[in-house]
């Protein structure tokens, strides 16, 4: 944004309307005040958070999933691509990695209450339970995350669990934005959605949001 600003050659009262409207709406009203307003900065750090990659993933008497099983991945950058037959467990792993991560599944928001009812497996005397596995860069000792249900839950929201504290390790805003995982039928979804539908799942992927917000402001000005 700064880079187009200067690039633009716009004026320094120009520029901080711009960055009033882009930082929100008391600091755009600040500056056409001409009080004092906190605008975002070329010199403002970001702070950057290490790079996490999944290990593994381990889960039992869940979805489609009865005695445990275990998903190895490859802890490094890359495209990870999980393929398999119908039935084999893909989208029971994808959506058990985003319960354990998140406590819920954007997946079954879109279903009825009888898909939803239907996150335990009840073909088997295994215990419920998702337990995951990462690195992160620079860090020797694996990171875990494990959410466990005792034999008489009935929410996946009663789960016994064991999760580092994801505020300190910078995660909560990325996972807000993006899902963990998007199985085939949400990809297909998405891309054969609407053109509305597209930008609005598209939108916080590419940080959008903010600008289309000032943008916003600024028309209300008018």
């Amino acid at each position: 944004m700064f880079d187009r600003l200067a690039e633009t050659e716009a004026s320094d009262q120009l520029a901080e309307v711009i960055l009033g409207a882009y930082a929100g709406d008391e600091e755009l009203r600040a500056v056409l005040a001409g009080e004092d307003a906190r605008l975002p900065r070329p010199s403002d750090s970001v702070e950057v958070r290490e790079n996490v990659y999944l290990d593994r993933v381990s889960v039992a008497g869940f979805r489609g999933i009865g005695p445990k099983a275990t998903l190895h991945l490859q802890p490094q950058n890359g495209l990870t691509l999980v393929v398999g037959r119908n039935g084999s467990g893909k989208s029971s792993f994808a959506e058990a990695i985003e319960l354990a991560l998140t406590g819920d599944s954007q997946r079954w928001a879109e279903r009825n209450s009888i898909f939803r009812d239907g996150w335990r497996n009840l073909h088997t005397s295994a215990p419920c339970e998702i337990d995951l596995i990462a690195r992160l860069d620079g860090v020797a000792a694996p990171l875990r995350i494990r959410r466990s249900w005792s034999e008489d839950a009935t929410e996946p929201g009663q789960a016994k669990i064991s999760l580092p504290d994801i505020e300190a390790l910078g995660w909560q805003q990325s996972m807000d934005t993006y899902r963990p995982f998007l199985t085939a039928n949400d990809l297909g979804r998405l891309m054969s959605s609407r053109p509305s539908e597209l930008f609005d799942a598209m939108a916080p992927l590419l940080a959008i949001e903010p600008v289309t917000d000032a943008e916003t402001r600024l028309k209300n000005l008018r």
